[in-house]
């Protein structure tokens, strides 16, 4: 018995730094067969040949070594024909000299079935792969077993029914879409080079859209897992590594991938964590209509923490549409030890249009991303982009700002905002109002046995058009970074408003450095922050400075 479903796709960049602007319309086909209980169909062979009959045998009806030929097109259609099978790989024959198996599927004639039942594809299985998921992404040798397009179509797609499954151990590369998560949910996608070649060293051919897809019901997916074993590599896509995408007709009609999580993979780069291999537009991209409640470098609802690292794309990661996103504890614009310039072009995290959207988190080291040498840490516009949340962040050597909020709703750098008359604007993050330094002066408490850097500051924000308490996070930076936040150092709460604060920030000598400068972020109790303030240098302790010289 057979039911088909249509769905008419249209990715529309809406990025405006995006230079082109792609329409696709691609027809999928949902295939409903009996059911048979679970069975493990092994891949014996590099060929694309259909099953020849629906028996719970995998089986071309030709012969490959003697035995019956099973390809992977026949396996998937056997195990959309029972519950929790598992596809594994025994290749033979076929391979080349290096036993790197090549399944090359001719998309623009057949695509794979969709998979509709419950799967788990396990590439580990084949001679060569056994022990890829046992070490972090640099470590990996080379994949043996290949699943090629031709740039046509999709890859893998867990449609309907398929919820609960898990890819690993692959090498999927040259399709337009490499992997499709649509209506399905619960599925773990973990340990899979996607879009570079079986080194991880080199682009593959044909990447024409993105890595990964989810649209309509996709909801509690993992991409990657919570050790480095468990990565994906994902770079090389013409548009974009993973995109979340709001456009498409559904059926049903309920169209929101949420809850979903991605930890843990290298995104932008190849294998080795550092030398660029970026996906043209967007590492991971959030646009078309509502994807919320969704986390990047933490597991959906908990605070287990797995980074990615977003690194060498157009932009890190573009947000549109979109609330209650949760970033924790990534690279954007670096590779894992900070210190490697691979910067995205424009911003590690740019939101539009995006609410609720959490960068960091007060409670916790773990939580803090590392977000350096891109073009803005982290950019916002939009009148629409409110109570986002960017906290305790290290963000440095950012070409322009560490959080750059335009004033006109455009994607124009503008500089630093103008701290106006009891902070009435409009506009991303309610353009809060930083803090302005009036004067202020280092000391040694011999008491207490710290130092203290006591501020004299104004924040202009009237209780009408901001919501206290403000919060005052502190971060120390390098004389050559204006506008940056390097590291953390804490907080003051402000209850009321005032004409003046006094703002005390007491330091160990571990966090001093003489000479180094220190600036500020207004964070209000809806979650609006603020771009940085202008630095000031803490100098020697003993002596008072005003207006930001020393002598």
């Amino acid at each position: 018995m057979y039911f088909m479903y249509i769905y008419s796709l249209t990715l529309i960049i809406t990025n405006p730094k995006r230079e082109a602007m792609k329409r696709l319309s691609l027809f999928f086909l949902l295939i409903s067969n009996l059911v048979f209980a679970g069975s493990n169909f092994i891949v014996n062979s590099t060929g694309d040949s259909p099953d020849s009959v629906l028996n719970g045998s995998c089986s071309t009806g030709a012969t490959i070594g003697g035995q019956p030929e099973c390809t992977l097109r026949a396996a998937i259609q056997e195990a959309n024909n029972t519950t929790g099978s598992l596809i594994s790989f025994n290749i033979t024959n076929g391979c080349d000299v290096n036993n790197i198996c090549t399944i090359n599927i001719n998309t623009a004639t057949s695509r794979l079935p969709d998979i509709t039942s419950q799967v788990a594809i396990n590439g580990l299985t084949q001679l060569g792969n056994s022990s890829l998921c046992g070490m972090d992404i640099p470590s990996r040798s080379n994949y043996h077993v290949v699943i090629q397009g031709d740039g046509v179509d999709i890859g893998l797609r867990l449609e309907s029914g398929s919820s609960g499954s898990t890819i690993s151990g692959l090498n999927i590369r040259g399709f337009f879409n490499n992997l499709a998560i649509i209506n399905s949910s619960n599925n773990t996608i973990e340990c899979n080079f996607i879009g570079t070649d079986e080194t991880g060293m080199q682009v593959a051919l044909n990447n024409n859209s993105n890595g990964i897809v989810l649209g309509c019901t996709a909801t509690n997916n993992i991409i990657g897992g919570t050790s480095a074993s468990k990565g994906n590599l994902i770079s090389g896509h013409q548009v974009d590594g993973i995109q979340f995408y709001g456009g498409f007709s559904c059926n049903p009609e309920f169209n929101e991938p949420h809850s979903n999580s991605i930890v843990g993979n290298f995104i932008g780069t190849f294998k080795d964590g550092v030398t660029s291999a970026g996906n043209i537009y967007t590492g991971v991209s959030f646009f078309g209509g509502v994807a919320n409640n969704n986390w990047i470098g933490a597991v959906s609802g908990s605070n287990t923490i797995s980074p990615n690292v977003i690194s060498a794309n157009g932009t890190g990661i573009y947000i549109d549409s979109m609330d209650n996103l949760v970033i924790r504890g990534n690279y954007i614009g670096t590779d894992v030890t900070g210190t490697e310039r691979i910067g995205n072009t424009y911003g590690g995290i740019e939101i539009v249009n995006g609410t609720n959207i959490e960068v960091g988190n007060p409670d916790s080291p773990l939580f803090a991303n590392t977000i350096a040498y891109n073009d803005n840490g982290v950019m916002l516009t939009g009148a629409s982009a409110a109570n986002n949340h960017i906290e305790r962040n290290s963000m440095y050597g950012n070409k322009n700002q560490a959080i750059e909020i335009i004033r006109d709703n455009s994607f124009t750098n503008d500089g630093q905002n103008p701290n106006d008359a009891d902070d009435a604007d409009t506009g991303a993050n309610l353009l809060m109002n930083t803090v302005e330094i009036l004067d202020y002066q280092t000391s040694y408490d011999e008491f207490l046995m710290t130092y203290i850097l006591d501020i004299t500051a104004s924040i202009d924000a009237s209780d009408t058009n901001a919501a206290y308490p403000l919060w005052i996070t502190f971060y120390s930076t390098d004389v050559s970074e204006s506008m940056q936040g390097r590291k953390y150092l804490g907080g003051e709460a402000i209850m009321t408003p005032a004409a003046t604060h006094n703002l005390l920030y007491f330091y160990q000598t571990s966090d001093y450095d003489d000479g180094m400068y220190v600036a500020m972020t207004v964070t209000d109790a809806n979650g609006n922050t603020s771009e940085m303030s202008q630095p000031v240098t803490i100098g020697e302790f003993d002596l008072i400075f005003a207006n930001g010289f020393d002598y």
